[in-house]
């Protein structure tokens, strides 16, 4: 519960938030969907997937886009974002509080309706809610 307490710190801006306040927990991921990128079972924890198993996962999270149709996904960790699809562009980088700057990704729907991609410090490490709450709202607003 701790890597999803961290990420509700971050996303929310309520860093009191506790993984017993079921109130504040609902509020938090009632606009949200998670998915696990690759679909199949890791032989263990801290497993490193595979380039093909990054290649088969491709069709489902295309799928899931057009499906749900969101603004913005916000991806957990640089491994995971750095082997997404390499189709869509270049968006606009995000800054954080620090002058520190993010690449983000677009990708465009079948419409053409941009969806735009940050990747952020995965929360089950080493993740400050305070630091990435301002990155997560610069990407937001953009």
């Amino acid at each position: 519960m701790n890597t999803y307490t961290k990420f509700a710190k971050a996303l929310t801006g309520n860093y009191a938030m506790t993984w017993k306040s079921y109130e504040s927990f609902a509020s938090a991921f009632s606009k949200i969907a998670f998915t696990e990128y690759i679909q199949e079972t890791m032989s263990g924890p801290r497993v490193k997937p595979t380039l093909a198993q990054f290649k088969a996962a491709e069709p489902m999270f295309f799928e899931l886009l057009e499906s749900l149709r969101p603004s913005h996904v916000i991806v957990w960790g640089q491994r995971l974002y750095n082997n997404l699809p390499q189709t869509g562009y270049q968006g606009v980088d995000v800054e954080g509080s620090s002058g520190d700057s993010y690449e983000s990704w677009v990708y465009e729907l079948s419409d053409g309706t941009p969806i735009k991609v940050l990747g952020i410090t995965h929360p089950s490490a080493a993740f400050a809610p305070t630091y990435w709450n301002v990155v997560i709202s610069n990407s937001l607003k953009k």
